[in-house]
């Protein structure tokens, strides 16, 4: 991992259905403790319909490419009330040296 760690965070994946045969994640725990880099990021941008100014927030992680985070997992932040959805994950090869599993993240609110 060539980002520095800025928390730990558990991974969660898997879906089922609840009493009511709606379906919902079930949160089951993959890995535990793995490091990984989470930086927000703002920029401004205008809406050509109405010239008003909007403030669009992105969250970025990097982690060791060898973890296995895929589109539609959970992150659990390690202070256990933060979570992500993980909306893309990808490397980008490099013949030379291993870059970082680059992922675009979503903060779900949890009430």
């Amino acid at each position: 991992m060539r980002a520095l760690a800025t928390t730990r965070v558990s991974v969660l994946r898997g879906t089922g259905v609840n009493l009511f045969d709606d379906p919902g994640d079930t949160g089951t725990v993959i890995l535990v403790g793995v490091p990984i880099s989470i930086v927000e990021t703002s920029r401004a941008s205008t809406q050509h319909v109405d010239d008003r100014q909007q403030t669009i927030q992105a969250l970025t992680g990097r982690c060791n490419p060898n973890v296995d985070i895929r589109q539609g997992d959970r992150l659990l932040d390690r202070d256990g009330a933060t979570y992500y959805q993980v909306l893309s994950s990808s490397v980008v090869s490099n013949p030379i040296t291993g870059n970082d599993r680059r992922l675009l993240l979503q903060r779900v609110p949890t009430s």
